[in-house]
């Protein structure tokens, strides 16, 4: 008997052992803390941390997280913190991620997440997941991926300027999937692929950001790219293109056909860029009909604002350097940056100092489109840059609270009816987005506004929620 109790003895202290290094422990911080500060150690282990909103935590030293949930605030990386080892199973619920030193992640699952890669990172190992999240990624910025990449239902935006174009490179497992997702490369930035690219469920890549100035491209030397029927890739312009020796795969339903172009398009005389195969130049679009040449349509010096102002509503401001050659303005909306939908005409010399107003009442819910067609005296058409804006699905208003209003000391509160998800999205009254802060759990939430927001401002204040939606406009004083 004594040597099959000793054994059971052992195997209960094993369990034990087991159960002790696997427990979950549970932080909860209310207050702005080191990381350090919070876990009492560097590493922690199926950790839960949860992070009040408006709270951050800053990693800032060596240490490491595996299999750890992450549950609303802020987490900072600041100098220093590039020790710091992502492992495997790390979840991100419902936080703002500021990259503002060099990491090495190794995947995870981010979920209704605000992402700001201000410094170049790479995510290694494990697939990455970005789901209903917000991605910037600075100029500058150099991202790679040695394992599958995948966005659902997310933005992803990339800035680059001549001096510091952004960089997006997909370089193992799947590669990168689009899933009912939208992807930027704006000014200078590109994709540069060794795996493969995958554009599905209702998904857009835009290559450039319809300026004459951007020379975003994307590039692949291999049969990487497929393109569902539901989806398409769009060049904006002359100056912005796509290489690929291989084509492209278009899929619907389980049919997959191969769309080879290994001619160039909108080369040689009379473009823009004396190129050739395998170069496709903008204006184009690639989907699951092939590739369609299109027009660069002739830029005017229009500075058009698009600002949600309300449910189903979107407030237009534009002014005109060349207003004096104007006979009238064609306002018009695309949902699909494809169609174009004339809302209204604006007659010319209606305002002063060129600087014009209108409000589409009906806008549509989803990402909308608008520019301003100035028509000149002598019939020439020219167009101003695209003006995005996101409408939230409509539902019950009311519901939800901004109070003080005015604002003091930079602090604010909104209540709502549910504890669901809830985002809340600040602009300045020209439409650059200034915060976003994907919050969960409570009712009441204190918003704090970033101290660059000089005082005696106006703001609209954009609040979604998971049944209703509403926009405000804040003053701070």
């Amino acid at each position: 008997m004594k040597p099959n109790f000793t054994r059971s003895l052992i195997l209960l202290l094993a369990i034990i052992i087991h159960q002790a290094a696997t427990a979950q422990t549970i932080y909860t911080v209310t207050s702005n803390e080191n990381w350090s500060a919070v876990v009492t150690s560097t590493d922690c282990n199926n950790c839960t941390i949860n992070i009040s909103s408006g709270v951050t935590v800053t990693f800032n030293g060596g240490g490491q997280c595996t299999s750890c949930t992450f549950n609303g605030g802020t987490l900072s990386f600041q100098s220093g913190s590039g020790g710091f080892g992502w492992y495997s199973g790390n979840v991100f619920n419902n936080e703002t991620l500021l990259y503002n030193t060099t990491m090495a992640t190794q995947g995870g699952n981010f979920y209704q997440d605000s992402i700001y890669l201000n410094t170049s990172q790479t995510f290694t190992s494990n697939t990455t997941y970005w789901t209903n999240s917000h991605v910037e990624i600075a100029a500058g910025v150099n991202v790679t991926t040695t394992s599958t990449l995948t966005a659902t239902n997310s933005t992803i935006a990339m800035a680059g300027t001549t001096a510091s174009p952004s960089e997006f490179q997909p370089n193992g497992g799947s590669g990168l999937i689009l899933s009912s997702s939208q992807m930027y490369l704006n000014g200078t930035s590109f994709i540069s692929s060794t795996a493969q690219i995958y554009v599905e469920n209702t998904s857009q890549l835009y290559v450039g950001d319809g300026t004459a100035a951007s020379t975003a491209y994307l590039y692949y030397n291999t049969s990487g790219l497929t393109i569902d029927g539901t989806s398409l890739i769009k060049i904006q312009n002359d100056n912005n293109y796509i290489y690929d020796w291989g084509g492209y795969t278009t899929s619907s339903g389980s049919v997959s056909t191969t769309s080879a172009y290994a001619s160039s398009i909108n080369c040689g005389t009379g473009y823009a860029h004396s190129c050739g195969a395998p170069y496709v130049y903008g204006c184009a679009t690639l989907n699951s009909g092939g590739v369609v040449a299109c027009t660069v349509l002739a830029l005017a010096d229009i500075t058009l604002t698009a600002v949600p102002a309300g449910a189903n509503v979107v407030n237009l401001s534009w002014s005109d350097a060349q207003s004096t050659t104007a006979n009238h303005y064609l306002v018009q909306r695309s949902t699909d940056n494809g169609d174009w939908t004339t809302l209204a005409t604006v007659s010319a010399g209606g305002y002063t100092a060129g600087d014009y107003q209108f409000e589409d009442p009906a806008a549509p819910t989803g990402t909308d489109n608008y520019r301003i067609a100035r028509v000149d005296q002598n019939g020439a058409v020219l167009y101003s840059a695209i003006s995005s804006v996101t409408i939230a699905p409509a539902a019950t208003a009311g519901n939800i609270r901004l109070y003080p209003n005015p604002a003091t000391g930079h602090t604010f509160f909104v209540t709502t009816t549910s504890a669901g998800d809830l985002v809340i999205n600040i602009f300045s009254m020209s439409g650059q987005l200034l915060m976003r802060s994907a919050l969960k759990g409570q009712t009441q939430y204190q918003v704090l506004l970033p101290s660059t927001i000089p005082y005696n401002s106006a703001l609209i204040v954009q609040v979604i929620g998971t049944e209703e939606a509403q926009t405000f406009t804040l003053i701070t004083l």
